[in-house]
Order: C-alpha cells, then structure tokens, then sequence
C-alpha cells in the first residue's frame, strides 16, 4: 500500500487507544536511530523531505537515505497495523 498523507491519517485515527509512548516505542524497535522521526512523520503525516529541512533548520542531517527512511517507515506502519489488529483479535 502506498504511504499517503490520506493513509497515515487514516491509520493514525484508529490509534486512539495507542498513548504516544507506546507508538514512539513501537518506532524506536523498528530503528532507535531515527525512532523519533519515523514517529514525527506518522503523527504529522509529513514526508522525508519535509522532515529533512525541519531537521536542516536545526543544524542537523536526517542518518538515513530518502529509501532507507520510507522502507522503515513501512515496517514501522505495519508493526502498528499488526498491534491493531492483535488488538481486535484479543478482544
């Protein structure tokens, strides 16, 4: 599935029974170098680039390329996809 803004909403709206923590924690198993912004992008709905010159605004680099980022970005997605549905399942 594609990663558009539209999904991520989407995905991110049947999260209401997931704190933050818990998705910054899922983010940070996936890569707990770039964790927070895998995060950042999922809650915001931005894209690489977009959190590429937030990044630069700081005087930093983002430590990974634009298709290392989206592959993480679609584990991350996925993990969170799994834990829902884990979720459904259980109850």
């Amino acid at each position: 599935m594609k990663q558009t803004s539209q999904y991520m909403a989407s995905l991110y709206d049947q999260c209401v029974n997931l704190s933050d923590d818990e998705l910054l924690s899922m983010a940070n198993n996936i890569d707990d170098t770039i964790g927070s912004l895998l995060f950042y992008s999922f809650k915001n709905c931005v894209s690489y680039d977009t959190i590429d010159k937030l990044e630069a605004r700081h005087g930093r680099i983002v430590p990974v390329s634009r298709r290392g980022f989206y592959r993480k970005r679609r584990l991350y997605i996925n993990s969170i996809k799994q834990h829902l549905a884990d979720t459904v399942a259980s109850a």
